[in-house]
């Protein structure tokens, strides 16, 4: 599949995402990947899929291949905190968002989750 194609099927799984019909995005994110794994995009699209079914472990392995192959979108890296924060994962979730704040010290949303860890709040680096 071309390039060109598979930007377009990521434009319309995005945008059914966005419009929360995780059961049409889902199908076309897999579809991508299946194609070429590389897309760090479509892996954060499906871990959001993931995510709002229910599927977190899942989610979580989807996000940890965004942020891998795009260390540098920390909004990928914040999607895996939470999605961490949302089984309990709370020190490996800590250690994410202390990687997005290496990375950015003013990462506004790095910055309010760890927030919701007392310990952390004085000493974030």
């Amino acid at each position: 599949m071309a390039s060109e194609d598979l930007d377009g099927l990521l434009a319309q799984a995005d945008q059914f995402r966005i419009n929360g019909e995780y059961e049409k995005a889902q199908p076309l994110y897999e579809k991508i990947l299946s194609q070429d794994d590389s897309i760090a995009a479509a892996w954060n699209g499906l871990g959001h899929c993931q995510l709002n079914t229910g599927f977190f472990e899942e989610s979580i392995a989807s996000y940890e291949k965004a942020w891998q192959l795009a260390p540098d979108e920390l909004k990928y890296g914040n999607h895996l905190g939470k999605a961490l924060c949302m089984i309990g994962e709370y020190e490996r979730a800590k250690q994410v968002f202390k990687e997005v704040l290496a990375k950015d010290p003013e990462n506004q949303e790095a910055l309010e989750q760890l927030a919701y860890f007392p310990e952390e709040s004085d000493d974030v680096s």
